[in-house]
């Protein structure tokens, strides 16, 4: 898929995705030994390696890219992706960003994102280590106009131990909603790490 410094050593690691029916694997070449980890799919869940692999990003860290990986389409749910980093000896999926708007149903190390229904979620990288967790709400909703207009509201993380710590927040007007936006594309806005082998 793509050749990227995982581990952080400042050496670029091989990465490999494998789909079997239900089941989405991570591989990683670090000095010469093979890591894996696997998440179980559900839903409509994208099948090719190409699709699945969105990019190598510096989420969590300032050296070592973590992988972001698109497990399944939304279909008008929530988009689910993983993100994959690595904790000193072994690959791990990082927990998800604490936020009000989830419910509570969701499975661990997945990332829910909505895409439809007049609000976008998405993750911006801010600077290596830090990143913001963007939730966009339409002016309209089904054609109706949306009291106050469209919003961005912005919280910043910072990963610490084994969880992401708040560093502040933003919530603004915003009208730059659109219902073309697309997650698969657009979900992660951060410099790719990876090189293409």
């Amino acid at each position: 898929m793509a050749n990227t410094d995982v581990d952080g050593d400042g050496t670029p690691d091989q990465i490999g995705i494998a789909y079997a029916t239900g089941r989405v694997t991570t591989i990683v070449a670090i000095n010469g030994t093979r890591h894996s980890i696997a998440h179980s799919v559900t839903g409509v869940p994208y099948t090719d390696p190409t699709d699945i692999y969105r990019g190598a990003f510096l989420l969590s860290r300032a050296h070592g890219a973590d992988l972001v990986l698109h497990l399944v389409d939304g279909s008008g749910n929530a988009e689910q992706f993983a993100v994959i980093s690595w904790d000193g000896d072994r690959l791990v999926a990082l927990p998800e960003p604490p936020r009000t708007n989830l419910t509570g149903a969701e499975q661990r190390g997945i990332w829910y994102l909505r895409s439809s229904h007049g609000g976008q979620d998405s993750v911006r990288c801010r600077q290596p280590g830090e990143i913001a967790l963007t939730v966009l709400t339409a002016a309209t909703s089904e054609g109706i106009a949306v009291p106050g207009g469209g919003r961005r509201e912005e919280n910043y993380y910072t990963f610490v131990g084994s969880s992401w710590q708040p560093t502040g927040s933003d919530n603004i007007a915003d009208s730059s909603f659109s219902y073309m936006w697309d997650a698969h594309t657009s979900a992660f806005d951060c410099a790719d790490q990876g090189v293409k082998p």
